[in-house]
């Protein structure tokens, strides 16, 4: 719920990756088209629409069926008139909010056939919902600390390197 070319790339990172898009990249040039849908508060020539709904239809890939991967931004009061904040909350079964996050209400939700997974939005904080049919679930074994002392961006990967953690801060091919 940020700009798509803003936060939307650490956001939809998650989802890249669940739904294996990268095979996009790979796949039969024929075969790869998103269809992309736009819908708007109004053209603002100057500025950013105050609120935008994107749907991208992503084609099969592989043995993976295809997928709709639906973006929404905008302020809270503007989404609950449109009646999304509604539907999210619906979907995910309680306020899509990540307590500790920068960005509370900003994040992913991953919708599958046994449930929603809600991620923050950088992907950094997860929950399986509904919680009481993944109460017996446990996290993965951290490898790589959570977060490295960096005086910059360039000795973080070069630590990162020799170190073998990984480093990927955008999502993509």
């Amino acid at each position: 719920m940020s700009r798509i070319g803003g936060g939307g790339s650490h956001s939809i990172n998650v989802a890249f990756k669940a739904l294996n898009l990268r095979a996009l990249w790979d796949g039969d040039p024929a075969r790869r088209t998103i269809r992309v849908e736009t819908e708007v508060s109004q053209r603002w020539p100057d500025n950013y629409p105050r609120w935008q709904i994107v749907h991208f239809g992503v084609p099969a890939r592989g043995s993976l069926p295809p997928a709709h991967i639906y973006w929404y931004h905008g302020s809270l009061d503007a989404l609950k008139r449109q009646g999304i904040w509604q539907r999210l909350e619906k979907t995910a079964g309680r306020p899509p909010i990540s307590q500790r996050s920068r960005a509370p209400r900003s994040g992913s939700l991953l919708v599958g056939s046994k449930g929603v997974v809600h991620t923050n939005a950088y992907n950094s904080v997860c929950a399986l919902l509904p919680e009481g049919d993944f109460s017996n679930q446990v996290g993965h074994r951290r490898s790589c600390p959570a977060r490295a002392a960096t005086s910059g961006g360039g000795s973080r990967h070069a630590r990162a390197t020799q170190s073998r953690c990984p480093t990927s801060i955008m999502p993509g091919p």
